[in-house]
């Protein structure tokens, strides 16, 4: 999985003794698996929102924001590593 697809994924979130778990991860392959284990959810609507930097060589960055929680978000490089 890539950056932005990560940042889009749904989540999941272990929280004082309660895993909270977005409605699209409860329904996922991974979610069914871990309620099928015994794991219980706690269904929240969003886990926060999220903006994320990945360096790559020669001074590649790649900014990535949330693409729908809150409303979407924004993500640039302002000055690139080694230029």
């Amino acid at each position: 999985m890539g950056l932005p697809e990560a940042v889009a994924a749904p989540r999941v979130s272990p929280r004082n003794a309660v895993t909270q778990a977005e409605p699209a991860f409860i329904a996922s392959a991974q979610g069914r698996a871990l309620a099928a284990m015994g794991h219980q959810f706690s269904e929240i609507e969003e886990i926060g929102a999220a903006t994320a930097l990945e360096f790559g060589r020669r001074g590649y960055v790649v900014a990535v924001a949330e693409p729908t929680r809150r409303g979407g978000g924004s993500a640039m490089v302002v000055h690139p590593v080694g230029r």
